[in-house]
Order: C-alpha cells, then sequence, then structure tokens
C-alpha cells in the first residue's frame, strides 16, 4: 500500500508540473512567514530583558486627545519630563 503511495507521489508533479511548483512554491513561502512572524515576536517579547533591574522598568507614554478623535498613546515623553526621568535614573550614576 505504501509503495501505491509513492507511485503516485512521484507521477502526479511528473503530469502537472505547474501545479506542482506552485504548490511547493506557496508551502515554501509560508513557511517562511511563519519563521519571520516567529522571529519578530520573539525579538518583542524578549526587548528590554538584557537590562539590570528589569522588574523595575516603566515607559512613559503621552496620550493625545483631539476633539471627536480616539485618544492616541505615543511611547515619547515631554522634553521636561525625561530630563527628571534622566536625574533620577540610579543606573546613570
Amino acid at each position: 500500500m505504501i509503495r501505491n503511495y509513492m507511485i503516485v507521489a512521484i507521477r502526479r508533479p511528473l503530469r502537472n508540473a505547474l501545479g506542482a511548483m506552485i504548490n511547493i512554491g506557496g508551502l515554501a513561502i509560508g513557511f517562511a512567514a511563519v519563521i519571520l512572524i516567529g522571529l519578530f515576536v520573539q525579538n518583542e517579547l524578549r526587548y528590554d530583558r538584557w537590562l539590570p533591574q528589569v522588574d523595575r522598568l516603566y515607559r512613559a507614554e503621552f496620550t493625545e486627545t483631539g476633539l471627536g478623535y480616539k485618544p492616541l498613546a505615543f511611547a515619547t515623553a515631554p522634553a521636561p519630563l525625561a530630563a527628571r526621568a534622566a536625574r533620577m535614573n540610579p543606573l546613570t550614576h
């Protein structure tokens, strides 16, 4: 039975070469996409883990609200807040 499956698996791509190439190409693109997405997620989850005292790490956000718009959060801080945070950082002293 396995021998018959092997024969069919070999003959089918030979008869329909274009279809086989499209299927194999799609499979390769799918594998590449999964690998790239996995690498991106891994990088995002390990973003600040190399820093000492990572459990004391915080992120300052600036939220802008406009009339009739949803609030937008930015991962930036105004200059006075950034200067004060730099003075309070024990790692820079």
